[in-house]
C-alpha cells in the first residue's frame, strides 16, 4: 500500500496552552490587534459581474484532503496527508492521487508496493520520491518509466540516517535535490550527497516554541528553498491547519513565522498556505481565532497586512467579507482562493470572477450525517479560464470560468478507486 498509518502516543500536555478570548480583542492589553492594524493595506475592490456557481451536492465523503496539486504531464499528482486523534491515539496518513486532465480519470498512486510514500515532486519531467518499504528508505526518481535510486551514491552515515530518522521530506530548486528531516537538510546534485546544515526540530519545539512534547511530523507539502532558506508547513494534528516554518541554510537556525513577525499574544495563530511572488515577498494565508483568516505579504521588514478577521479594506474604508485560504502566483496577476469563489488581484485592485455557493454540506452515509466543509487548500491552473481546486477537508473541483461551469472530480466511491504506480504516470 502507498498510505502510511503510524500509532503514535499523546499525551493530554501535548501542546502549549492557546486562548481564544471571549471577549473583543480591543479589551485585551497583551492583543497584537494593534501591531496588526497599523499594517493594514487597503485595495480598490471592483464589484463585477461575476456569476455564482453552487457547487454540486455530495454523494460520498472525501479522501482528498488537499495539501498540495503538484502538476505533471496531462494532470495533478494530489498531495494528501491527514491526521486524527483517538483518545490518547493519533493516526497520521498519507496518500497520493493523479488527476488525468485529459481522461478526467482518477488514480491511486504507489510505488512498487511500498509501504509509505512520505514525498513526491516533480523536475524536468522527472519524479523524485522519498519512500519507506520494509522499515528501509529510499530516495529515487523515476524517468521514462524507470525507477533509479539516489541513495547509491550517499555515505554509509547519511544511509544510516535516513533509514533511522522519523521522516524525510523533499524540495527542488534548478538542478538540485534537497532532502529535510527533523535534524539534517542535505543537498543530493552532480551524483553527489552532501549534508548543508544540522539542527534540532525536537529542541526547537519543546525549548523555543515551549511545547510539553514535541510534534515533529512530515511536512504536509513539499519544502520550498528561498533566500538561503527552507520553508516547510507541520500540521497541528486533526486541525488541518499548520506551523510555518523556517530553517536557515547558513546556520541551523529555525523560525517561527508568528514570532519572527512578533506576532506572539495568546490567540490561536495556525497557517493554511503560504506562497512566494515574483517580487520575493512572501504571502501567507492565516487564521487568528477559530475561522478569522488573515492574509499577510512580508519582506524583509516591511509586514503589509492584506486581510484581517475576514475581511479586506477598501481604499474608502469599507470591508470586504473574503477568507482567503490559498494564493495562485501568476506573476503579474494573483488568484486568491476563498470558500467564497475566486478573486482576481493585479496591482491594487482585487474583482471577484466567480462565486460559489453550497460550500457547506451535509453529506448522507451509512455511519450517519457527515458535515463537508470546501475551503480550498491548494489551486493551479489546468488552461486559460480553467482552474482546478483542492481542499483542505475533501473536495476536488474543476472550474471553468468562461462556460460557468464547477465540475466535482472526487465524489467517488473511494473503494473503487484504481491503483496505478507512479512509473506508469
Amino acid at each position: 500500500m502507498s498510505s502510511l498509518k503510524i500509532s503514535i502516543l499523546v499525551f493530554f500536555l501535548t501542546f502549549p496552552i492557546c486562548f481564544c478570548y471571549a471577549q473583543t480583542e480591543s479589551g485585551n492589553e497583551n492583543s497584537d490587534e494593534p501591531k496588526i492594524l497599523k499594517d493594514i493595506k487597503s485595495f480598490n475592490y471592483i464589484e463585477a459581474n461575476a456569476k455564482t456557481l453552487k457547487i454540486p451536492k455530495r454523494k460520498y465523503d472525501s479522501p482528498f484532503f488537499c495539501d498540495e496539486l503538484i502538476e505533471y504531464k496531462n494532470g495533478f499528482i494530489v498531495n494528501s496527508i491527514t491526521s486524527s486523534r483517538a483518545g490518547r491515539q493519533v493516526d497520521f496518513t498519507t496518500n497520493f492521487f493523479y488527476y488525468n486532465t485529459s481522461d478526467k480519470s482518477i488514480r491511486k498512486i504507489e510505488i512498487f508496493k511500498s509501504d509509505t510514500i512520505e514525498s513526491v515532486i516533480s523536475s524536468n519531467n522527472a519524479l523524485y520520491y522519498s519512500l519507506i518499504k520494509n522499515g528501509k528508505r529510499d530516495i529515487g526518481f523515476v524517468k521514462g518509466n524507470q525507477y533509479q535510486s539516489v541513495l547509491e551514491n550517499a555515505s554509509s552515515d547519511i544511509r544510516k540516517h535516513f533509514d533511522t530518522t522519523k521522516w524525510a521530506k523533499l524540495g527542488i530548486e534548478g538542478e538540485k535535490l534537497f532532502v529535510l528531516s527533523p535534524n539534517f537538510l542535505f543537498e543530493f546534485s552532480n551524483h553527489s550527497w552532501k549534508s548543508l546544515t544540522s539542527y534540532s526540530l525536537d529542541d526547537f519545539y519543546v525549548n523555543k516554541l515551549k511545547y510539553r512534547r514535541s510534534i515533529s511530523m512530515l511536512p504536509t507539502k513539499n519544502v520550498v528553498i528561498k533566500n538561503s532558506s527552507i520553508y516547510f508547513l507541520q500540521e497541528i494534528v486533526q486541525d488541518r491547519s499548520c506551523n510555518l516554518l523556517k530553517l536557515n541554510i547558513d546556520n541551523g537556525n529555525i523560525d517561527n513565522y508568528f514570532t519572527s513577525l512578533d506576532y506572539t499574544d495568546n490567540y490561536l495563530k495556525q497557517i493554511n498556505d503560504f506562497t512566494f511572488l515574483d517580487d520575493n515577498s512572501l504571502l501567507v494565508s492565516a487564521s487568528r481565532l477559530i475561522g478569522s483568516q488573515m492574509l499577510i505579504n512580508t519582506i524583509g521588514n516591511e509586514v503589509d497586512v492584506w486581510a484581517f478577521n475576514n475581511s479586506f479594506t477598501t481604499s474608502n474604508g469599507a470591508k470586504i467579507e473574503l477568507p482567503v485560504t490559498t494564493t495562485l502566483n501568476l506573476g503579474d496577476t494573483l488568484i486568491l482562493a476563498s470558500n467564497k469563489g475566486l478573486f482576481l488581484k493585479y496591482n491594487n485592485i482585487i474583482k471577484p470572477i466567480v462565486y460559489f455557493d453550497n460550500y457547506h454540506q451535509s453529506i448522507k452515509e451509512k455511519i450517519g450525517i457527515l458535515d463537508f466543509n470546501f475551503d480550498p487548500r491548494s489551486v493551479k491552473k489546468i488552461s486559460d479560464n480553467i482552474f482546478i481546486i483542492g481542499g483542505m477537508w475533501g473536495g476536488l473541483y474543476q472550474v471553468d470560468i468562461l462556460n460557468s461551469k464547477l465540475t466535482c472530480l472526487d465524489d467517488i466511491d473511494y473503494e473503487k478507486i484504481k491503483i496505478v504506480d507512479l512509473s506508469e504516470l
